[in-house]
């Protein structure tokens, strides 16, 4: 590309991703692919370039193609020089990341949208990175605890606050390991235990795991404590002959 910003030599993947012919952008300048946002944007980058003599690599700008499809694309721009060390031009190495950010803005809608959901779930839901660590927890989440994200930041601290007693938490841990080492995507059987809330009260809660494509886990928290109580006094009453018939 000359100084000016005008094609000299372009080879045929180049043609093919911005959808022009040689002949069209041989000394064609790079503005007739852009709007005059991405335009100013680019010439930006080529004058940092210029100026500082040091390659610029992993610069996105936009474009469209002669069909009038958008196209996101990334360079890495250097210069070219003289004999005597001037500059006469600048090369680019050109990627096409059309693909690479439609995927991109499909994994931020998704975030989104689950971020959505689970704001307004009438489940505690957690997710947990791969290395145990509290990545969001939901406003039902806390609601159900009083645990703060910054209270438990991670399986452990959670394992060590919602399960005091070292045999129960033993246990939970136990059954939680199970979980992550199945190597199944899905969900997982639900399980139940007692936990500890911030406040030093106990709630029976349905636990259950989900294991996603990144091996993250979404974990869900249902408060049966109720149910886990009607349950215990039918028992009781069918126990000792009572009915309720």
């Amino acid at each position: 590309m000359t100084l000016r910003g005008d094609f000299a030599l372009v080879n045929d993947s180049l043609c093919d991703m911005l959808g022009r012919s040689r002949e069209e952008l041989i000394g064609a300048s790079y503005r007739i692919l852009m709007d005059e946002p991405h335009a100013k944007r680019t010439a930006q980058a080529f004058k940092e370039v210029f100026q500082t003599g040091k390659p610029r690599r992993g610069f996105r700008y936009e474009i469209v193609t002669r069909s009038g499809e958008p196209r996101s694309l990334e360079i890495s721009i250097s210069t070219i020089k003289d004999s005597d060390g001037s500059v006469s031009g600048f090369r680019g190495i050109v990627r096409d990341m059309t693909e690479s950010r439609r995927a991109e803005e499909a994994v931020q809608f998704e975030k989104q949208r689950f971020r959505s959901l689970a704001e307004q779930a009438p489940l505690g839901i957690v997710m947990v990175g791969k290395e145990g660590e509290f990545r969001y927890v939901n406003p039902k989440f806390v609601e159900l605890f009083g645990y703060e994200p910054q209270d438990v930041p991670n399986g452990v601290e959670w394992f060590l606050k919602a399960f005091p007693d070292p045999e129960y938490r033993h246990a939970a841990i136990s059954a939680w390991k199970e979980y992550v080492t199945s190597g199944a995507l899905g969900e997982y059987t639900p399980v139940v235990f007692n936990v500890c809330c911030k406040d030093g009260s106990y709630k029976t809660i349905r636990f259950r795991a989900v294991r996603l494509d990144s091996s993250d886990h979404i974990m869900t928290c249902e408060d049966i404590s109720d149910l886990k109580r009607a349950e215990s006094n039918l028992s009781a009453e069918l126990q000792t002959g009572e009915s309720w018939m």
